[in-house]
């Protein structure tokens, strides 16, 4: 279900950010399709960005990315 989802959202070379946790059940999911991956803010890193063709950000993840880069 979780690939079909991405499919069709494009979602086929992807880095998904998330807050400061990632829930469980989501990473294991995750874990399971090929060329897609996710990690938690802290672990955003620019090797794992630039390996990727999409950036999937949450808003929690885009507000401690703005608090963590300023």
């Amino acid at each position: 279900m979780l690939a079909a989802s991405f499919r069709k959202l494009g979602l086929d070379n992807a880095l998904i950010i998330d807050g400061a946790d990632v829930k469980e059940s989501f990473a294991l999911a995750v874990r399971n399709l090929k060329h897609v991956d996710v990690l938690p803010t802290i672990g955003a890193n620019v090797y794992d960005i630039i390996r990727h063709r999409q950036l999937v950000l949450t808003v929690d993840a885009v507000k401690q990315l703005e608090e963590r880069l300023k």
